[in-house]
């Protein structure tokens, strides 16, 4: 619900500091503790198609290892 109510106040706001501070908030807390969206992201912008998948396995097992330390 929160990822939503982001996704209409990045849409039509006016993408002043407060609006996309707003955002960046609201959708880093629906994107929860594990933050998929941002080690896949990283994953696949940085590091070439060739050692994609490698590099997307690996920083899955640092997330994982990573969140089941900290639990």
């Amino acid at each position: 619900m929160l990822g939503i109510v982001a996704s209409i106040i990045l849409t039509f706001g006016n993408m002043g500091i407060i609006v996309l501070m707003l955002f960046v908030t609201l959708w880093g807390v629906a994107a929860g503790f594990g933050a998929l969206a941002f080690y896949d992201l990283w994953s696949a912008e940085i590091v070439h198609t060739k050692y994609r998948a490698g590099a997307q396995g690996l920083l899955f097992f640092i997330a994982r290892v990573g969140v089941g330390i900290i639990s």
